[in-house]
């Protein structure tokens, strides 16, 4: 037997680890009920269309499976809708935790230039303009 077999057993440390027993597909669908029992929740206000004033938005959005939500809204005319859809609307979604839930939907961004300490250009996207929005008639938080 050469020197290194003989010497690599003893750096090789001995650590048993446990198998996770958590059922990662029931966690899943445990936290899918909760997300849908939450947004599925009906919240009034009012649709406003800041692109077309007076206008309307045939909307459709199909985000939780057997969930379809399909509707004309009409500018400044108060509606019931779920919670995911107004939330949709004003750019926000709740799933989305990793960014603060900011996705910014129904805006897009504006492009300027600005120049930094060295006097070079840079693209700057940071504002947004808004095309739709909700307002809540409600007093909920996380809207």
């Amino acid at each position: 037997m050469s020197k290194k077999e003989i010497i690599a057993p003893a750096y090789v440390p001995m650590v048993e680890v446990p198998i996770a027993t958590v059922d990662r597909k029931k966690s899943g669908k445990e936290k899918l009920e909760k997300l849908m029992s939450e947004e599925l929740k009906p919240v009034k206000g009012i649709f406003q269309n800041f692109e077309t004033p007076g206008g309307s938005l045939p909307l459709q959005i199909r985000k939780f499976p057997g969930h379809f939500f399909n509707m004309v809204l009409k500018d400044g005319e108060e509606y019931e809708v779920p919670l995911y859809v107004a939330r949709h609307l004003n750019g926000l979604d709740g799933a989305a935790t990793a960014i603060n839930g900011k996705v910014g939907t129904c805006s897009y961004a504006i492009h300027s230039w600005i120049t930094d300490s060295e006097g070079k250009p840079l693209l700057n996207t940071a504002k947004r303009k808004k095309r739709f929005g909700f307002q809540s008639m409600e007093f909920a938080g996380g809207m």
